[in-house]
């Protein structure tokens, strides 16, 4: 089961429970630091959690206590979770709050200071951003895996056409085979290198513009967005297919650092402004 969590007013994550146990132990994640997984209706503090199977509420009570006898900050002793108004991040603002003290809109949550500046956002029609929960590092390396394969079938296929396409311009059939060594050599030589540039370049941007995913992110659940949750253009589409290949000129730690950034951003992301996320 994998979690989310707020640190320093973000959304963090996700990360398997044995991971979070640890966040727990270094102090990371504390009492009252906001949990989410799958299921959930809502984001809920550590302190406030609950309807977890029981040997995983154990685990925490060992890691509270581990991180009180190291003396980490906000950690209490083990004794149970106490019970009490769950706190929630505020949409506007991203700070967190009691919930007694906030407003729910939808599945959003709007602290008492943006109440007023957040309904007069909805009188006027603008749109809300949406709680975008961020692709992680090994569904992406996944989806990048299923697109290699989309793309190798493409390439292929192409170049097996292109060598139809120079065996009836010749005036002779594709299976004399005083052409076949030559046609072969020639398709190798004038089409494969710059195909495979070309073919990557158009399956990614071009079914990124129209879908927000190719097709190995479509399989996965994810979609490429701005950081507000908007689509991406076509252009911003090609500009970031463009921009991985300084990735592989960096010998792929553009591609690394996404297992490190806080919103699982690549090098790519950076430069172009976008989002990996999973669908809601």
């Amino acid at each position: 089961m994998n979690w989310y969590y707020v640190e320093k007013g973000r959304q963090a994550g996700p990360v398997p429970e044995e991971t979070l146990l640890a966040l727990i132990r270094e102090g990371t994640v504390r009492l009252d630091t906001l949990l989410w997984r799958e299921g959930m209706e809502e984001w809920k503090a550590l302190q406030d959690l609950s309807g977890t199977e029981p040997p995983f509420l154990g685990a925490v009570q060992a890691a509270l206590a581990e991180a009180v006898a190291e003396g980490r900050p906000s950690s209490a002793p083990p004794g149970g979770f106490p019970s009490g108004e769950g706190r929630a991040l505020c949409a506007e603002c991203r700070r967190v709050f009691s919930t007694g003290d906030m407003v729910p809109f939808g599945e959003q949550w709007v602290c008492a200071d943006c109440k007023p500046l957040f309904f007069q956002r909805i009188r006027e029609g603008v749109q809300l951003a949406p709680t975008l929960r961020y692709a992680g590092f090994w569904v992406r390396l996944l989806a990048i895996f299923v697109d290699g394969i989309a793309v190798a079938f493409i390439y292929f296929v192409t170049i097996i056409l292109f060598m139809i396409v120079v065996a009836l311009s010749t005036g002779r059939g594709p299976a004399d085979p005083e052409d076949v060594g030559w046609m072969v050599g020639l398709v190798v030589a004038l089409a494969s290198f710059p195909m495979a540039f070309v073919i990557p370049m158009l399956y990614e941007s071009l079914l990124t513009g129209r879908f927000g995913a190719t097709l190995g992110k479509m399989l996965c659940g994810l979609r490429v967005v701005r950081p507000d949750g908007a689509r991406i253009t076509y252009g911003r589409s090609f500009a970031r297919c463009f921009a991985k290949w300084l990735s592989y000129l960096t010998f792929y730690i553009g591609f690394i650092i996404a297992a490190f950034d806080g919103q699982k951003r690549a090098l790519h992301d950076h430069i172009c402004s976008t989002r990996v996320i999973r669908k809601t």
